[in-house]
């Protein structure tokens, strides 16, 4: 029984022999007819690779997200970091021990609207050694991420003890 023929695009223009995706045929060293689609592709996933990684750094360097208000908040915003501004509803809550505590929340409202900010472990931590926890009735703005669960009071989880900004003004 006969080979079969090599498909054109995988056989060596000057020797005819199967080649199939070298840039140079190995047998008489012809350049392969894939070599201009390659050297294309290969150009095109490079500037499309640096344009991304461009892209992203743009991105990374906006430095702190918008201010919304609560009530401005969606369910598709779940897992979202974000910036709220708010007055405290009363006095911090603190979990577990006072010199290690596992978390520190407090209710933030504003506009009517409530939300929960919590922080967790070495965030909580910082906070108590920073003494930056705020006072019932004060106005503060915190930056972190969103959870927004169907039925369950809204929260946000600070990223650390400098996420949380008291405010001289009403916001």
């Amino acid at each position: 029984m006969p080979a079969p023929s090599p498909h054109f695009e995988d056989a060596c223009p000057a020797c005819k022999r199967y080649i199939g995706l070298h840039l140079d045929c190995p047998y008489c060293g012809q350049e392969s007819p894939h070599r201009p689609l390659q050297r294309t592709l290969r150009l095109t996933a490079i500037i499309l690779s640096i344009g991304g990684l461009a892209t992203l750094l743009l991105i990374r360097q906006q430095s702190s997200p918008p201010l919304l208000p609560i009530p401005q908040l969606r369910p598709v915003m779940n897992h979202g970091y974000v910036t709220l501004a708010g007055t405290v509803v009363a006095e911090p809550r603190i979990n577990g021990n006072p010199e290690a505590p596992q978390s520190i929340s407090f209710d933030l409202t504003d506009a009517g609207e409530q939300l929960t900010v919590m922080a967790t472990k070495e965030t909580a931590r910082n906070l108590l050694v920073q003494n930056n926890l705020p006072d019932a009735h004060r106005s503060v703005q915190v930056t972190g991420h969103l959870y927004l669960a169907a039925g369950k009071p809204h929260r946000l989880y600070l990223e650390s003890a400098q996420s949380l900004h008291p405010l001289s003004v009403p916001p």
